[in-house]
This record gives C-alpha cells, structure tokens and sequence, in this order.
C-alpha cells in the first residue's frame, strides 16, 4: 500500500478545485472543529478537534483510495501530523500576496470575520507555515494545482 500524499493548504490556495481530480480526497476541516446544533440555531467549537479530524485523515490514507489528501493548514492540525508521525506538505502564499488572497476570499464568498481575521495575522499565519519542514510557497497567481506535478 503507498501512503498518499498529505497536503495542508492554505485558505484559498485551490485545495477545492484540485479534489476535482480524480484520487483527491479534499479533506474539510469545518465539519470536524465545529458542532452545529441546526434546531437551537448554535455552532460552537469542537473540543476533539483536531483529534477528530486527524483519526479520519488515518483512516482514509489506510483506505488505499487516494493519491493525495488536501487537509487545512490550522497549525494545530500541523501540530497533530506531527504528533503521530504523518509526513505532509505545507503550501502556502508569498508573504506579499495578501491583497490577491482577499480577493479569492472574495470571489468564493468567504464571510467577512474569516477575512478580517487573514488580514489580522496574516504575517504570522505565514511565516509559521513556511517554518515547516517542507514547504512549498506559492508565488503570485500561482495555485495548488500549479505546484502538483512536482510530487
């Protein structure tokens, strides 16, 4: 069995339009960090996670049915691959493409406290991501989808 590939992406860097090929697993986060509660109208966050989520990105790379899995770039996701001993990718932006990366939030209708908090740390969210062992940063109008070939 070959492991595939673990790719934490940065928000907005084409995880969603890369799991469109075929063996790419887009393995969203949000189910797994928050708990909605549709009829008392509530959504708060998940104390398993990122537990939750990482035992279900186990599961899937046992599964044998992908090639590469897209994961969020949360650095306490990171921290959790870490932990276990899951080899991975981070992809991210140059540090100066925040203004092109508001746009993608944008055009995909992110919610405005997603970008305002980008905007807040993007600095930090960055350079953390660029911190780890293998790293792969995205120039200006370059997407995931660009980088690809090169695993």
């Amino acid at each position: 069995m070959k492991q595939p590939i673990i790719i934490c992406g940065f928000p907005g860097v084409g995880k969603t339009s890369c799991a469109r090929w075929a063996r790419v697993l887009d393995a969203e986060s949000s189910a797994f960090s928050h708990i909605i509660d549709p009829e008392a109208m509530t959504c708060r966050k998940n104390d398993e996670f990122p537990t939750n989520y990482i035992d279900m990105v186990e599961r899937e790379i046992k599964s044998d049915i992908w090639d590469i899995i897209l994961l969020s770039s949360h650095k306490a996701v990171r921290d959790e691959l870490k932990r276990r001993k899951i080899k991975f990718v981070a992809v991210c932006p140059q540090i100066d493409c925040l203004p092109e990366y508001l746009g993608r939030y944008l055009k995909r209708g992110s919610d405005y406290d997603f970008m305002v908090d980008i905007a807040n740390n993007w600095g930090r969210y960055i350079s953390d991501m660029a911190d780890e062992e293998l790293c792969i940063t995205l120039e200006k109008g370059q997407y995931l989808s660009d980088v690809l070939p090169l695993f």
